[in-house]
């Protein structure tokens, strides 16, 4: 058999496969919400440019004939000196957008810097090799290099001298490179380009603190008398170019006309059948979702299946291979990848994967990004999983460029799920999502000021990122962290405290602490299994909890909030947990108001009260129990909604009141880009400072990250998305995928819509 009818055969027998898969599914019970064909996309090349001969060269080796359209004017913009910003779907080779013009610039002058920043260690091993692969070709050396937690000390300072391309991420550029620039003093006079990678996924906190990194790179960068481009590539949003200025501090060019070449790919809604229409209930997703990737594993379809939390992971992976076991078929076909496994059980698994030892990965969306697993052949998406972006990066995790593949949303009974599961056309539209950052934030603003005048003095006239920060600056200076020199007017401030400020918080979430997970099974040897950050402790890892890793059940029994230690035991117990956390808001001041709607700042207290134990098989509550832990106290901004006279004096407020916080809690991510742990909401019969009832929608991040103000915008839209959501719904008074299924009152899914309209009319 020749090779080309070897590949035929394959090609065939993978889209038999899937075809198969797909026949199967349509005659399952479940309703198909969506079975729309992503139509086949020929190839639209640009022209080579300016690119050198000896680069043009490589790509051929490696079987790249001609650029992409997309490809060719991303190079053209960048080596003209304009930074830009890619939007094209995954897969589409958006990784030449940004290596071409770095690689053109050193191969014409081998002292040309450029720095990659990637949000995870993983994506910067990817493009490591990648750049190897391209540039093992030409005659020129690139000296190309990681720069993590994980670099030997033996080697950072051959780096800080020769590296031609440094690979890192937020976090060491903010702790490791920016408060040693001197270091690198030859690195950052030579830097053209920095490129920055899942622009989409710098949002909320973490892009906020980048905002502010990026204007401490650029001050430095200034210093030493470079202006470097920046080259930024994205997923789908709402405002591409706007994010990248307000991240980089730089207007960008919008490049998203792909030009590359897509093959046929069915992408599917299977919502779970309803089973009580009264009560709005449906046969369980995680159920359905575990079938559905059994019958594709079992057919030897490589598969992932994406879920939106860890403990879903856990439950769906056990389940997975206890059935693998059962029917006398590999369990260990099948892994687990999420935050908080070690970084070498995620290596494995991203490594067996890709040679296709694996058959499948049960994850959250840490595999959603450009990490390279290979292609697969179907994508099993698990609910809402936060946003559009995110949809179509799952989405996209499927496919050949050469064969037919699918991707199959199974929505929860979460409202935002049903929403979207019965109006399938919001996810083939345009993108509604604006990616938010905060760069202003007082909290996280401060700390960089206080980086910035720790790596450079600062002039009393100097600005940070536009912002006059004299005042600031004096502030410092009278509590003894500055020493200042010369005449009030004219002084100049540099740093005089021993601390070091760059270590002194986290830049990914609101409290830098993590929390190590222990395996104290064999008592004479604990054995460290895992992480968990502070946020997730009262609800994941409190005594009594059973916590989950890999597939294997532990129960915890105990957890040293000083040490920041967590001690678990193997369990062979059946069953999870659940703990339900309780808000209060309390007004601090009033930024805007507009009729019955305003948001300023507030302090939330968070409490964590109660726990259920809940059958694994039923899904039943088998039992409860008590957290004993602190509350939780945070200075945040908030939106709050001011119930009218009308709706007050009507029977039925506190029902109406809970409703419309649920639908809220579950619908607003859907237009402010993030995920609803984001936010809290809470419901107040008599807020002190209102002297009457309200709804508060908040910020879950100190000092805020434009959520709330967002939500302000933009809650006329998202009520009006309430009332689509409770008319759709056909259940009779309530359920999970409206108002929820706790909420006590006569007529409560009605009181509800009667409240929205009484809002939207005012």
């Amino acid at each position: 058999m020749s090779s080309v009818d070897m590949w035929r055969d394959f090609f065939r027998s993978k889209r038999s496969g899937v075809e198969d898969y797909l026949k199967w599914l349509r005659r399952q019970d479940g309703d198909i919400a969506l079975f729309h064909r992503i139509k086949p996309k020929e190839a639209r090349y640009g022209p080579f440019g300016d690119l050198d001969p000896e680069i043009i060269d490589s790509l051929k080796n490696r079987g790249i004939e001609r650029l992409y359209y997309h490809q060719s004017l991303a190079f053209s913009l960048a080596s003209a000196g304009k930074d830009v910003v890619v939007v094209t779907p995954t897969a589409s080779g958006k990784t030449l957008c940004y290596d071409l013009p770095v690689l053109n610039s050193i191969v014409k002058d081998p002292s040309g810097r450029a720095m990659y920043l990637f949000p995870t260690k993983a994506l910067a091993q990817d493009q490591l090799t990648e750049i190897h692969e391209l540039s093992r070709f030409l005659k020129s050396e690139i000296k190309s290099f990681t720069y993590d937690g994980d670099t030997p000390r033996s080697n950072r300072k051959e780096i800080k001298k020769t590296a031609n391309i440094v690979i890192t991420n937020p976090d060491m550029l903010n702790t490791a490179i920016l408060p040693h620039h001197s270091g690198w003093a030859d690195y950052f006079r030579a830097l053209n380009f920095i490129v920055v990678d899942e622009l989409h996924t710098y949002r909320g906190v973490l892009g906020s603190h980048l905002a502010n990194i990026f204007v401490r790179l650029l001050r430095i960068c200034r210093h030493y008398g470079s202006d470097p481009v920046f080259i930024c590539c994205s997923a789908t949003i709402a405002n591409p170019a706007e994010h990248a200025e307000l991240l980089t501090g730089k207007p960008a060019v919008l490049i998203n006309e792909n030009g590359a070449p897509s093959a046929q790919k069915e992408l599917v809604i299977y919502n779970p059948r309803m089973i009580n229409t009264r009560n709005g209930i449906r046969l369980s997703s995680l159920y359905e979702a575990g079938r559905l990737a059994y019958k594709a594993v079992s057919c030897g379809i490589s598969s992932i299946l994406f879920t939106r939390s860890r403990i879903n992971v856990e439950l769906l992976l056990k389940s997975l291979m206890q059935q693998l076991s059962k029917d006398g078929k590999d369990p260990d076909s099948v892994r687990g990848y999420r935050s908080g496994y070690l970084p070498a059980e995620r290596r494995e698994t991203e490594k067996n994967l890709k040679n296709g030892k694996l058959k499948a990965v049960v994850s959250t969306n840490a595999l959603e990004l450009g990490i390279d697993i290979g292609s697969l052949d179907l994508a099993l998406i698990h609910g809402f999983p936060g946003s559009m972006a995110s949809v179509w990066q799952q989405v996209g995790r499927a496919g050949r460029r050469s064969s037919l593949s699918a991707a199959v949303i199974i929505p929860s009974d979460l409202p935002i799920d049903q929403f979207l599961a019965e109006r399938p056309g919001w996810l083939l539209g345009a993108s509604p999502e604006t990616a938010r950052i905060d760069p202003l934030n007082p909290y996280i603003r401060l700390e960089h000021i206080k980086c910035s005048i720790f790596e450079l003095p600062f002039r009393a006239n100097e600005t940070f990122g536009g912002e006059n920060i004299t005042d600031i600056l004096e502030f410092l200076f009278q509590h003894g962290m500055l020493d200042a020199f010369g005449n009030s007017g004219d002084r100049t401030y540099s740093w005089n405290s021993g601390d070091y400020p760059a270590a002194s918080f986290s830049i990914r979430s609101a409290s830098g602490e993590k929390y190590d997970i222990y395996d104290v099974t064999a008592q004479q040897r604990p054995r460290l299994i895992g992480t968990m950050d502070k946020h997730s402790v009262s609800t994941l890892i409190f005594p009594g909890a059973v916590y989950f890793h890999n597939g294997e059940s532990y129960s915890v029994k105990e957890i040293d909030l000083e040490s920041r230690k967590c001690f678990v035991e193997k369990s062979f117990s059946n069953t999870y947990t659940e703990a339900k956390v309780s808000f209060r808001t309390n007004i601090v001041s009033q930024e805007e108001c507009s009729g019955h709607f305003a948001w300023g700042e507030t302090k939330v207290t968070a409490a964590t009260g109660m726990y259920k134990i809940i059958d694994i098989n039923n899904r039943k509550v088998v039992g409860h129990g008590v957290v004993n832990l602190p509350e939780d106290r945070i200075d945040t901004t908030s939106l709050w909604i001011k119930i009218p006279e009308r709706a007050q004096l009507r029977p039925g407020l506190l029902p109406a009141m809970e409703g419309l916080a649920n639908l809220l809690k579950n619908l607003a991510p859907l237009f402010l880009m993030c995920d609803s742990g984001d936010i809290y909401v809470s419901t107040a019969l008599s807020e002190p400072s209102l002297k009457q009832p309200a709804i508060f929608l908040s910020d879950a991040i100190p000092g805020g990250v434009g959520l709330a103000e967002g939500a302000y915008d933009s809650i006329r839209v998202i009520l009006r998305a309430c009332r689509e959501q409770l008319d759709s719904c056909r259940c009779s008074d309530g359920c999970p995928s409206c108002i929820g299924t706790g909420i006590r009152g006569i007529k409560a899914k009605d009181l509800t819509k009667d409240l929205i309209d009484d809002l939207l009319c005012s």
